[in-house]
């Protein structure tokens, strides 16, 4: 049993109802997390001798002190006991409170105390009214401890702790003080207010189809206000947190502090203003004047620096937040190289920049982290394992850029020196190899090395076998994330051999529930992994020509995904505009064009915008939907619109470079059979003919190198290119063709007979043949092809059939 030992001290006797309370509230805690294996083991001052309080004190993890008066002589000795021990071994940590009582101010004494607390130990204190405060401390300091699986999270009033209400929000300052946070509150009133307005009036007129389109809209804006509420109290939650972590290590300015105290009083711009970069660049210009002497100072101005990335990162209302977070990390890593500290800022800002999609400068930046780091490092386990990471962080961004040898040759540097250190302390570093290794498995993944990327992740699997009994959320995320994977490889027939769907849905599903029951302190992480995984779902279902259950995710996953691009656009969008893709070839094969264009046409506009953020990495994807687009526009016989859009994506994607792009050949095949269509249906039968030439023999190439990947696109070119040559009389090279794409689709519906589709496709061939043969005067062979058409339809239902029912009509005719 994990045993966390708190050690609580007081000054004044009209501070026993906190105590009290404090105790209380710390059996309730136990109450609930003896099941879990942990236990809070409380000691007040008093309780025991002075000599056995001083050792409970250096020996705490958590150190409360709390007065209102001056301390007694007591707790001061408790408090540097509790110092002492910090300054020596890092533990505990030190959490001093000041209770404002009666309105009075603080008397000389105190804040003598408090002064020598920030100016001479670098401390930070606090004050309170309501003990919330210090239970807030708690619950957020076990984070600091390592509990990760601990969740916290907040309703409209209340904070939760592991689903459970645990204290009421009105008594926390940074919650109920927040400007932002009053304005979206009164905002919500506002609608709800509307809101319900419009429900007395829809009950009133239940037939009325516009006052039912209003009520509805308002009730979108009520869903969304309230999201906006539940996510900036998250974001404030966040923040404290953050803050405690570094007022734990004893480097903590009075600057930070002040700023603090402003986000209590709910200034925001006090709080920026206080961290204003006119003020900490002239005391950055000041302190790097005499640097040896003010080492400390400057590592407190660091933490400065950071906290103002945590400030802005709740300042929802800033429309120039993340520029400003930028500038504010360039500034901090600045002071670290001049100072020559250790790092860290710059690795904090290098997964930034990954997350944001900026690739290039996070490359920069990994590149001269890892110069340094190599050079300057102790050779500690913890060091050895930040220059793994950032080696990882390099390869991750040569994959997503296509430099898939760099990729290579970083991952396997960063694996090397994690197996290494694993094997000497496995219990700390199982985890973080794991992730690792899911990066590199997904690098192998992106560039079609199926069997490598699966063998990869099935170790990952293994590997995580002993951690998931401890019921971690981030190793709990990281198997359902590594589950996705594997279920994508099965199921991806254009890299893979024979899609293994049963396989892909297995772990598909296994992944889902992992999703579904984690207990997510972060709503914006539950969006993205859920949606992701609803999204994985709607293509396999889509590849199994199971439609209806491919909508279903494929609606699921625009749900939450666009509500996390609200929150990040750089770091959802990308997925947001795959699954636009996917979904416009879900509506095509519904053959609801409309809605295909529609979502088509949302990729796009993605699209343009991320090749502004990484062109190498975008610049396919983007081709690629405008040629989605074109595909999709021919269907509504807007031919010159389609034929447009199709050239836009052959053109970009010729200009590209082969080496670099891998699957520029597969999209291009793809383009080019699709402009055939488009071509023909303008009776532009030479350049049909043309681009049908460029399709085959990129498709051809293709096949004879991975045949499961590309059989059916090669028997849709082969079948769509002999009606071409019957319409031009070509009567005996059409049949050719059509006894090509024959033993593909034979072949195609051997390995999977329960998709309807493939059935229906290879008797609309035998069709074809038959009025071939008709045509060459071969009636014999022309009735057994209809023959052979009839008998596939009729083991098959009129919705099945579609658009093939005048062919069948025909061919029950000609049979015989």
């Amino acid at each position: 049993m994990k045993k966390i030992k708190l050690f609580l001290t007081s000054s004044l006797d009209k501070l026993e109802k906190d105590i009290q309370e404090f105790g209380a509230f710390i059996d309730s805690l136990n109450d609930n997390y003896q099941r879990l294996g942990i236990y809070f083991y409380l000691n007040i001052s008093g309780e025991n001798d002075p000599a056995e309080d001083l050792k409970a004190a250096a020996n705490s993890e958590l150190f409360y002190i709390i007065f209102h008066d001056e301390p007694q002589e007591k707790a001061k000795a408790e408090f540097e006991a509790a110092y002492n021990a910090f300054i020596n071994k890092k533990t505990p940590k030190i959490c001093t409170y000041y209770k404002k009582l009666d309105n009075k101010k603080q008397n000389k004494t105190v804040i003598n105390f408090m002064e020598k607390l920030r100016n001479e130990l670098g401390h930070y204190d606090s004050s309170y009214t309501h003990l919330d405060t210090l239970k807030l401390n708690l619950i957020l300091q076990l984070k600091t401890l390592g509990l990760e699986h601990i969740k916290v999270d907040v309703n409209e009033t209340s904070l939760l702790l592991d689903g459970q209400e645990l204290m009421t929000l009105e008594n926390i300052p940074i919650i109920f003080n927040n400007k932002n946070l009053s304005l979206l509150k009164n905002e919500f009133l506002e609608i709800e207010k509307e809101f319900m307005a419009h429900r007395a009036l829809i009950k009133k007129n239940p037939d009325d189809d516009d006052l039912l389109a209003e009520y509805l809209g308002i009730s979108g804006r009520k869903n969304k206000a309230s999201e906006a509420i539940h996510n900036l109290q998250l974001d404030i939650i966040k923040m404290e947190t953050s803050f405690l972590e570094k007022s734990g290590t004893g480097y903590i300015s009075p600057r930070q502090i002040s700023a603090r105290q402003c986000l209590e009083e709910g200034d925001i711009e006090g709080a920026k203003q206080i961290l204003s970069v006119d003020e900490l660049e002239l005391e950055e210009k000041r302190e790097l004047e005499i640097l040896e002497e003010h080492k400390k100072k400057i590592q407190a101005l660091v933490g400065d620096w950071m906290q103002r990335v945590d400030v802005l990162i709740i300042d929802t209302q800033n429309e120039n937040r993340f520029t400003e977070i930028e500038h504010s990390f360039e500034k901090a890593i600045k002071l670290e190289k001049e100072a020559g500290l250790e790092r860290e800022s710059q690795t904090k800002f290098v997964e930034y920049l990954i997350e944001q999609r900026y690739f290039d400068i996070a490359l920069k930046h990994a590149q001269d982290y890892l110069k340094w780091a190599e050079i300057y490092y102790d050779k500690t386990e913890e060091c050895l394992y930040r220059i793994a990471e950032i080696l990882q962080n390099i390869g991750l961004i040569s994959g997503y850029k296509f430099k898939f040898d760099d990729a290579e040759y970083f991952f396997k540097k960063s694996i090397d020196i994690s197996d290494k250190i694993n094997q000497s302390n496995q219990k700390i570093y199982n985890y973080k190899q794991c992730k690792m290794l899911n990066n590199y498995g997904e690098i192998n993944f992106f560039q079609g090395k199926m069997d490598a990327a699966k063998d990869i992740f099935l170790k990952n699997v293994s590997l995580m076998q002993d951690e998931i009994v401890e019921k971690s959320f981030n190793r709990l995320r990281l198997l359902a994330d590594t589950y996705c994977n594997i279920g994508m490889i099965y199921s991806h027939p254009t890299n893979y051999k024979t899609a293994q769907y049963s396989d892909a849905e297995h772990f598909m599903m296994l992944a889902k529930n992992i999703y579904s029951t984690l207990d997510y302190e972060d709503t914006y992480l539950y969006q993205i992994d859920l949606g992701q995984c609803y999204s994985l779902l709607g293509s396999l279902y889509l590849n199994k020509y199971q439609l209806v259950e491919s909508e279903e995710y494929f609606k699921l996953a625009l749900i939450l995904l666009k509500k996390g691009a609200n929150i990040n656009p750089n770091f959802v969008e990308p997925y947001l505009m795959d699954l636009h893709r996917e979904s416009s070839h879900l509506y095509y094969l519904l053959k609801q064009y409309t809605e295909g264009i529609e979502q088509v046409r949302c990729a796009i506009k993605i699209g343009k915008r991320l090749i502004n953020l990484s062109f190498d990495t975008y610049i396919v994807g983007l081709a690629t939907a405008y040629g989605d687009l074109g595909k999709m526009l021919s269907k509504t016989h807007q031919y010159t619109e389609s034929i447009d859009n199709l050239i836009m994506a052959i053109e970009i994607l010729e200009s590209l470079d082969k080496e670099v792009y891998f699957t520029i050949e597969h999209n291009l095949g793809f383009q080019y059979y699709y402009i055939s269509l488009s071509l023909y249906a303008l009776k532009n039968y030479p350049e049909t003919e043309k681009y049908y030439h460029k399709a085959i023999n990129i498709t051809e190439r293709l096949f004879s190198t991975n045949p499961d990947a590309y059989r059916e696109f090669l028997s849709n070119i082969y079948a769509n290119y002999a009606i071409l040559l019957k319409e031009t009389s070509l009567f005996p090279e059409a049949l050719e063709y059509c006894h090509k794409a024959l033993s593909l689709r034979e072949t195609l519906l051997n390995q999977t007979p329960d998709v309807i589709k493939y059935k229906n496709d290879l008797a609309k061939l035998f069709y074809d043949m038959g009025l071939l043969s008709k045509l060459m005067q071969e009636q014999e062979q022309a009735i057994e092809y209809f023959k052979q058409a009839f008998d596939l339809w009729e083991t098959m239902d009129s919705e099945s059939i579609g658009e093939n029912k005048e062919f069948f009509t025909i061919c029950k005719e000609k049979k015989v």
